[in-house]
């Protein structure tokens, strides 16, 4: 048994057998959405002199 990965979309996995036993799996990431923005706050940085 192999476990996948949490970022795997479980609807799109293929497999396949070739003629000599070999076993291929194909499993596509989930991509995230193109355009998401995420806002990160910029704080000033004040300086003190002595």
């Amino acid at each position: 048994m192999w476990e996948l990965p949490a970022n795997v979309n479980l609807d799109a996995i293929k497999s396949s057998m070739a003629n000599d036993g070999r076993l291929t799996i194909v499993a596509a990431k989930i991509s995230k959405p193109i355009g998401t923005a995420k806002r990160i706050p910029i704080q000033k940085a004040f300086s003190t002199s002595d």
